[in-house]
Order: structure tokens, then C-alpha cells, then sequence
């Protein structure tokens, strides 16, 4: 009896039902999502959008996005400032904030209401790429932004004794024969093993696997990223697992880390990886979680100064009247002050072209400070922005306004040089403002700034004084959405200076 109620209690199935069911489920599938998105809809609808709203109709708009994203922003920024706008993708709304006033509130605005962590762990699908405790548990941020900025000048002479001997593997010793290379490829090389070199010490920056390792894991995690937006929310879950290859990087980070790990446990050393262990606590101390962190400081650090320094020197090729200027400034600070940190900061010319490039690039997008609210956020002009949304600051549109910068939309690379002494030090190229927003600006501006441009600045100032380059064919640089791609195959030619 208890059997056959237990018969009746469940439709019958058959393998000829089959079809009928996933019909069904389909369907279920796409009724909760579009039941999802016209509650979304509603909460969007008191700020202005650009292109059309519908549910399906909005999807369009999106695509438009992948293809002309800074040309959106631009139509945004030109048609509602000061007020917001908010643009289509395939994920959600992004929402844009213009003023200097809800900029500077973005920037100000606490990690529980305005959460910087969310936003970047959507952004670059940690959960898959990066492991997720790099953005829940942030605690390498008090190092990067207190002992590694403070020990700059002492980290100063092994970063610059790295970058001659990367260059002397890397680019040709002859000072006679023109040399082909493509410029990011050497560009990673040689930032990837400079930043190593303070992260994980020698012999391991100079290591090919690990170098490659690190290199292939940057990359691995931007790709990763990218077609994960592709993918529908029911679904992310499962395609993050089958695309992820971190479990592979990771294993063979975990081959050359941790050997130092046990090692650093017993001494005291300046590099990154030592710091990482003093202030890692519980499970954040073992030799995966550590391997994880070093590999993600590797993409924050490899990615956006190799992208960073590869288009400055492509521009710099491109704008030949600079570079006696430049080689000049820097001849003039090394002979004053020697290859030391004090000298970096002498070239004013140098900072001020760095700066002007990431200025008209938006570095390596058009968005920046990116925060997704945790709950229902109104801003002090009225703006309500619903939970979970993410919300951001028009960048390069800011940075492209002819009230903000003279003549904003042409490149001059004396721009920041030539003002006074006192405004000068308020534009350097490590310091933020609502006008200038390439590391963001507020409570969580990038805490690694003053070391990547220490970094790019010390490789280029070596490569002005010790090489000739010139360029063969202009650059294809392009935009996917809003992020900016420096041309993966430009190449320039090198000599090595006569000395």
C-alpha cells in the first residue's frame, strides 16, 4: 500500500518525457529571469539612460557597449552632467556619477555601503581567477600602502639592479644593429621580474617558469574575466569552474613559493612575500593562501604597469620631439643625484608625459572607481541608486572635458611640468583628485601607485639613456567595451646607445 501511494505521489516519467521536461525547465529558466529583470527595471527608472530601456531591447544597447563603450560614456557624460546616466551590460546597469561632488562621495563613501571589494571580485571573477579571500580579506592593501610605500627609497637600488639586468637579457647589447621586438611582450618581461624582484627576491624573479608563470597567469585571469561576462547569471557558476585554470596556476605557484614561504617563516626579509606573512592570520598564512596572494599582487602589479609603460613608449616613439628633452632631464637628475629614488622624483618632464598618457587613455579603461552598493544609496544630490548595483565614475570622459583641461583632447606632455612648483606637486602622476582618476581617488585609491610608477618611470628612464628606438608602423590600439588594449603586437626598433 505505502509503495503504490508512494507511486502516485510523483508524476510519471519516461525517457520519452524527456524532451518535454527540459522544454519546461527552459521555460522556468526564463521566466524567473525576465520576472528578475522587469523588477530591476523599476528600481533603474529615475536615472537617465543612454540608448533604449526595455528588457530584451536593453540587450541590444549592451552589445553597443562591447563595441563603442567609451563613445556611450562620452554621450552620457555630454548629455546629463553633472547629473547621472546609467549604461546597459550584459550583467546589469552600470550607473555614472559625474559631479566633483559625487565623485568626491564615491571616493569617501564607506566599504559597508560603497563596497570597492564586491566590485572588483565581480569584475575579475576572483572566485575563479584570483581565489575569492583576496578581496574579502584585504589585509595586503595595509601593506602596499604603509611598510612597502615607506621602504621605497631602500627597495629603490635592487628594483633598478633587476631592470639593467632584464634589460641586458632582453633587448640587444649591439650598438650598431637595429633590433625588432614587440614592445609588450619585453614590457612584461621586464616588469614582471622588477616587481618580483621586491616581491619574492632572487633567484626566483629571475626564474623563466616562474617568470613565464606569472606572466601567463595575468593574462589567463583578464581573459577568464571577459567571457564570464558573456555568460548568463544561472550559469556563471558552472562555466567559472569548467573555464578556471587556477587550479593548475596555482599548483605551480605553490612549486616555487613555497620553498620560500618556509624559509621566509624563519628570517626577516623586506620583500612583499615576508610582509605577507607577518600580517597573514589563521588559514591566510598557509603556503596555498600565500601563493594565491603573491599571484594576485602579480596581476595587479604586471598587468596595468606593462600595459601603462608599453603605451607611454609607444607614444613616446610616435612623438620623437620629447625624447632629447626627456633623456636630458633624466641625464641631468642621475648626474645630481645617482640612480637612487631622489632622482626618479627629479623628473618632473618624465612624470608630467606619464601622467598627460594616462590622461588621454584612461590607462587601461574609461570607468574608474568602481563600488557596488551594498544596500539603497541616495547621494547628497538626490541620486537613488538601488542594491546591488554597480557604480562608477566617468573617467576618461572627466578627464577628456575641456573645463576641467585645456585643450583636453590634445596631447601635451609638458602639461603638469610647466605649472607652478606648488600646483605641480598637487599633479604629480601618483596623485588623485576628481579630475584625475586613473587610480581612483578617495579612501581606496590604489595603494600600489607609488610603486608602479617608481617602477615605469625607473624603466624608462633607463631605456631613454642606454637605447635608441624608433617606430616601424603606427599602433592598432583598441577599445572592448571600456577597457583600453594597448596593441599586443606593436613593435619598435632598439639599439643599444653608444655610451
Amino acid at each position: 500500500m505505502a509503495a503504490r501511494l508512494y507511486e502516485h505521489a510523483w508524476p510519471s516519467f519516461s525517457i520519452n518525457d524527456g524532451p518535454s521536461y527540459i522544454i519546461m525547465i527552459i521555460i522556468g529558466f526564463v521566466a524567473i529571469a525576465y520576472y528578475r529583470a522587469l523588477q530591476r527595471r523599476k528600481e533603474f527608472e529615475t536615472i537617465p539612460a543612454i540608448g533604449k530601456t526595455g528588457i530584451l531591447s536593453s540587450y541590444i544597447e549592451a552589445i553597443r557597449l562591447m563595441k563603442g563603450g567609451r563613445d556611450m560614456l562620452q554621450e552620457g557624460y555630454d548629455k546629463f552632467y553633472p547629473g547621472p546616466f546609467r549604461v546597459p551590460t550584459l550583467t546589469g546597469w552600470i550607473v555614472f556619477v559625474t559631479s566633483p561632488q559625487t565623485i568626491e562621495e564615491l571616493g569617501k563613501a564607506s566599504e559597508d555601503l560603497l563596497c570597492q571589494g564586491e566590485a572588483s571580485r565581480d569584475a575579475l571573477a576572483a572566485d575563479y581567477t584570483l581565489g575569492p579571500t583576496i578581496f574579502t580579506n584585504k589585509y595586503h592593501v595595509s601593506i602596499l600602502r604603509g611598510k612597502l610605500t615607506r621602504s621605497l627609497g631602500g627597495l629603490f637600488s635592487i628594483m633598478h639592479e633587476e631592470i639593467v639586468e632584464a634589460f641586458n637579457d632582453e633587448l640587444p647589447q649591439d650598438n650598431d644593429a637595429w633590433r625588432s621586438f614587440c614592445v609588450i611582450k619585453k614590457a612584461m618581461i621586464i616588469v614582471s621580474r622588477a616587481s618580483n624582484r621586491v616581491f619574492v627576491g632572487v633567484p626566483l624573479c629571475r626564474n623563466p617558469e616562474y617568470i613565464k608563470l606569472s606572466i601567463q597567469h595575468t593574462i589567463y585571469v583578464a581573459i577568464v574575466a571577459r567571457l564570464l561576462e558573456l555568460v548568463p547569471w544561472p550559469l556563471k557558476g558552472a562555466v567559472g569552474r569548467i573555464i578556471s585554470m587556477s587550479t593548475s596556476s596555482f599548483a605551480l605557484g605553490r612549486k616555487h613559493i613555497g620553498p620560500l614561504v618556509d624559509q621566509r617563516m624563519k628570517e626577516t626579509q623586506i620583500q612583499l612575500l615576508s610582509l605577507c606573512i607577518d600580517a597573514a592570520k589563521g588559514e591566510e598564512r598557509s603556503v596555498d593562501s600565500l601563493t594565491r596572494r603573491i599571484l594576485a599582487l602579480n596581476f595587479a602589479s604586471i598587468h596595468t604597469t606593462a600595459m601603462v609603460f608599453s603605451h607611454a613608449l609607444l607614444e613616446l616613439a610616435s612623438r620623437t620631439e620629447y625624447i632629447e628633452p626627456l633623456r636630458n632631464e633624466i641625464e641631468t637628475a642621475i648626474s645630481k643625484h645617482g640612480w637612487t629614488k631622489e632622482a626618479i622624483n627629479d623628473m618632473k618632464k618624465l612624470d608630467s608625459f606619464l601622467r598627460e598618457d594616462q590622461r588621454l587613455t584612461g590607462a587601461v579603461a574609461a570607468v574608474g572607481m568602481n563600488r557596488k552598493a551594498t544596500r539603497t544609496i541616495v547621494f547628497n544630490d538626490g541620486t537613488r541608486v538601488p542594491k546591488g548595483a554597480l557604480i562608477c565614475a566617468p573617467l576618461l570622459a572627466r578627464h577628456l572635458d575641456s573645463n576641467v583641461y585645456p585643450a583636453a583632447k590634445e596631447f601635451n606632455g609638458y602639461r603638469f611640468s610647466d605649472l607652478p612648483e606648488e600646483e605641480r606637486c598637487r599633479h604629480q602622476c601618483v596623485s588623485t583628485s576628481v579630475d584625475f582618476l586613473t587610480f581612483g581617488h578617495g579612501r581606496h585609491a590604489c595603494p600600489g601607485r607609488f610603486f608602479a610608477i617608481m617602477e615605469i618611470k625607473t624603466i624608462m628612464a633607463y631605456l631613454l639613456l642606454n637605447y635608441d628606438f624608433k617606430m616601424q608602423k603606427p599602433p592598432n590600439h583598441v577599445w572592448y567595451g571600456l577597457i583600453f588594449l594597448t596593441d599586443r603586437k606593436a613593435e619598435l626598433l632598439f639599439r643599444k646607445r653608444s655610451q
